[in-house]
């Protein structure tokens, strides 16, 4: 999940030895019991691009607090309003070359697989082959 500095320090690391061609995408979410600077520090290197976004739950460290805190390090981030709602932006301005990368929190990740479930049910009604 990427929630703590030892698990970003990994990530970062597992990274650094896969570049990617185009950019590298991320959609951030953090509960407010977590180690943002911690984690945020390792991983600003190895992405080019953040999206954050509140969390479902009222544990979630607000997303004016992770673009802050990614803005201080001279990341190139951006807001939104929910998880979904950053992860499609992020597939919106994606290339082919680009990778997107999807941490910070297991509320984070099921956001995001409720967010595909819905467009993989919208693409059988609509028989999209793939």
């Amino acid at each position: 999940m990427g929630h703590n500095p030892h698990a970003a320090q990994f990530l970062e690391q597992c990274l650094a030895r896969q570049p990617v061609v185009g950019k590298r995408r991320a959609v951030f979410g953090l509960l407010n019991d977590k180690d943002l600077e911690g984690v945020v520090a390792h991983l600003v290197p190895v992405i080019d691009e953040w999206a954050v976004a509140p969390l479902p739950t009222s544990r979630s460290r607000p997303a004016e607090e992770l673009h802050s805190a990614l803005q201080n390090l001279g990341a190139c981030v951006t807001s939104y309003q929910s998880v979904a709602l950053a992860l499609e932006a992020q597939c919106a301005h994606a290339t082919p070359d680009d990778e997107i990368l999807l941490f910070g929190s297991f509320y984070c990740v099921a956001e995001a697989l409720e967010w595909v479930a819905r467009y993989t049910d919208e693409d059988a009604a609509n028989g999209f082959a793939g």
